[in-house]
């Protein structure tokens, strides 16, 4: 799961843990990226994904 906020370009990805990435700007926050967020049940498993859109 991809959550946006700009679109401003990334200068550098942090790894918060293993399953949590944040794309930092030099202004801010990009983005952040829940790695398998249904087997932490931050999705429901009837949510359609999204295997079409690319990171960046």
């Amino acid at each position: 799961m991809t959550i946006e906020f700009s679109s401003d370009k990334i200068s550098r990805d942090v790894s918060l843990n293993w399953n949590v990435n944040v794309g930092l700007t030099k202004k801010g926050v990009r983005e952040i990226v829940i790695l398998d967020a249904k087997a932490i049940r931050f999705v429901s498993s009837a949510a359609p994904a999204d295997e079409s859109r690319s990171r960046r």
